[in-house]
């Protein structure tokens, strides 16, 4: 599966999770579950391909890089800082369900806490 196949699926799945329409995700439209999911799609990217952020800012119809570095750099602050761990354990975990073994390995090391605890909230 090359990189643009991974980013597709990474796509799925979070429109799927976030429950988000995948074309409203290529419009301007700003609002704030869109915006999340695109992050989240973005901060998925870097961590399981080797896009470069001009790849991905293209991808979303976007003219510069800068953009996606700063979806980046806000999906970090969402994560450790406004109650996103958990969303984004489960995503990881969907998503690896879905790409190489590899992947598995990367996101057990990194989110096999929080999947503990989140599943038992989920229950």
């Amino acid at each position: 599966m090359n990189d643009i196949e991974k980013l597709k699926v990474i796509e799925a799945v979070v429109c799927d999770y976030l429950k988000v329409n995948s074309k409203a995700l290529h419009t301007r439209n700003r609002a704030r579950e869109l915006t999340e999911a695109r992050y989240a799609i973005m901060y998925n990217t870097r961590k399981y391909t080797r896009l470069t952020l001009d790849v991905i800012a293209a991808y979303f119809g976007y003219t510069h890089h800068v953009t996606v570095w700063h979806g980046l750099r806000v999906m970090e602050e969402l994560i450790d800082y406004n109650g996103w761990k958990p969303k984004q354990a489960a995503i990881r975990l969907l998503i690896a369900g879905k790409l190489s073994d590899s992947v598995k390995e990367v996101w057990l090391e990194e989110f096999s806490d929080h999947v503990a605890n989140f599943m038992i909230t989920e229950q």
